[in-house]
């Protein structure tokens, strides 16, 4: 129903969740990553299939007839959240679309490669539309608030992944045993509007997403949050925005590429062009009529949340 309300915009995530979460449910990583595996499996059956029956360990059903079906056929986009690179090629094993973060930009690269070479056995082109990296942004006004809240924002996430048994230690050029993640100086993106929105392009064109998910002065408290979100929003995403016009003004080199979407205004890429889309606090930069991912909370213990989308190509 929602991708029929939407005109086929709807795209489909799904996550194991994290041990802090999953604690307060008395639910195991284990368990979690079993119930997701029983639960992916059930959605990719009612996807492909008018009439779907179900027999496994934690869920059970017959004949259950999903209408009407999606809008987008075979199915709508589909991605989930990974953080190492075994996980990076089960989910391009389904061509399900992957979501990271945490990690160096370098580690995230070599995850990335592993979805796309996982992607290319399977018989598919994972392009950057299939990539999403995830960062915590803090923006402020000057360099020196930004700074002054983003040591906040790095003891809170501090505090909250140490609780997470993935967590590696943070040891120069080590690599990350496998399954786990170490908590990277890449991870937190600081500064004014013009500081974050290079730095954001910078991050995904080193490892090829075309997807960047935000969370703003990450659990902050409501009245900075919502700040920090307007402020991207009136002056970080048009930055983004004209480096999107800058690159289609360039001349192209070969074929003449898609089509992609600036936030309301549609503009043709060049090779190395990037589109921009962004839900931000302001309405003035949400997209209209255009498929994006993101959600807005005002949990004051995670605080507001945003999508950008630079899609390099």
């Amino acid at each position: 129903m929602l991708d029929h309300l939407t005109g086929g915009r709807l795209e489909i995530g799904t996550a194991i969740g994290v041990p802090q979460e999953l604690s307060r449910l008395n639910i195991t990583v284990a368990e979690a990553r079993e119930r997701n595996e029983e639960i992916v499996a059930v959605l990719d059956a009612a996807l492909a299939n008018r009439v779907v029956s179900h027999r496994g360990k934690y869920f059970s059903f017959s004949d259950l007839r999903l209408l009407s079906r999606t809008l987008q056929q075979p199915s709508p986009p589909r991605w989930t959240t990974i953080v190492s690179a075994e996980s990076a090629r089960r989910a391009a094993r389904h061509r399900i679309k992957i979501s990271t973060g945490f990690n160096s930009t370098q580690v995230i690269k070599r995850i990335f490669d592993a979805y796309r070479e996982e992607a290319d056995a399977a018989g598919f082109h994972a392009g950057p539309d299939y990539l999403a990296l995830r960062r915590r942004v803090t923006v402020a006004p000057t360099s020196d608030e930004a700074r002054l809240y983003a040591q906040a924002v790095a003891e809170r996430l501090k505090s909250f992944v140490a609780e997470d048994d993935r967590l590696n230690a943070n040891v120069p050029d080590a690599p990350a045993p496998s399954g786990g993640f170490t908590l990277s100086g890449d991870e937190f993106i600081t500064g004014t509007p013009k500081d974050v929105a290079q730095n954001i392009i910078e991050q995904c064109r080193a490892v090829g997403a075309g997807n960047f998910l935000t969370v703003l002065n990450w659990s902050a408290p409501v009245d900075e949050v919502a700040q920090a979100h307007e402020l991207f929003g009136r002056e970080a995403i048009p930055r983004l925005r004209n480096r999107v016009l800058k690159s289609a003004r360039r001349p192209r080199r070969k074929a003449r590429m898609t089509p992609h979407v600036a936030t309301s205004h549609r503009v043709r890429s060049s090779q190395h062009g990037l589109s921009a889309r962004a839900c931000a606090r302001n309405p003035s930069t949400s997209p209209r009529g255009e498929k994006w991912m993101g959600f807005a909370s005002l949990n004051p213990s995670y605080g507001l949340r945003a999508l950008v989308t630079i899609r390099p190509r």
